[in-house]
């Protein structure tokens, strides 16, 4: 995806900048999926509820978490370019400061501060679910 926005920029790969990593979220955020067209007309809305189970129909655009997708593959792919000296020195798509800090070299003997991947689900705010303790710091209810 990134490739056809530079693309259309007229960037090279090598000289993106976090100005074109906002331009991408903001073409996603907008942006009509393909895979998510209904084919036939009687197919309920995107988004509208199944009245069935009560859960949502999927959106017509891309979601939230397939956009994090989306720029986590782009970071890692300029992370790897600058580990062999190719590409731009500066990462297009910044880092997470809570991971820089966590990451960061400290005296062996030193206290190691305690570093989660994310407070909660980006996307809904509430706690993501599983056998350990949460992502927002409070413990699943099975041992």
């Amino acid at each position: 995806m990134q490739r056809r926005l530079l693309w259309f920029l007229g960037i090279p790969w090598d000289r993106a900048t976090e100005a074109e990593a906002s331009a991408l979220v903001g073409w996603l955020r907008v942006a009509p999926n393909p895979q998510r067209r209904r084919r036939n007309p009687d197919s309920p809305r995107p988004g509208s509820v199944n009245p069935r189970t009560g859960k949502p129909y999927l959106k017509a655009g891309y979601a939230p978490r397939t956009i994090n997708h989306c720029l986590t593959v782009i970071c890692s792919f300029y992370a790897y370019h600058r580990h062999y000296n190719r590409g731009p020195l500066v990462n297009p798509v910044p880092e997470a400061v809570a991971q820089r800090r966590a990451l960061a070299h400290r005296a062996p003997d030193g206290e190691v501060p305690p570093f989660q991947r994310a407070v909660c689900d980006s996307v809904s705010g509430r706690p993501t679910r599983g056998r350990f303790p949460t992502r927002c710091g409070t413990s699943s209810s099975r041992p």
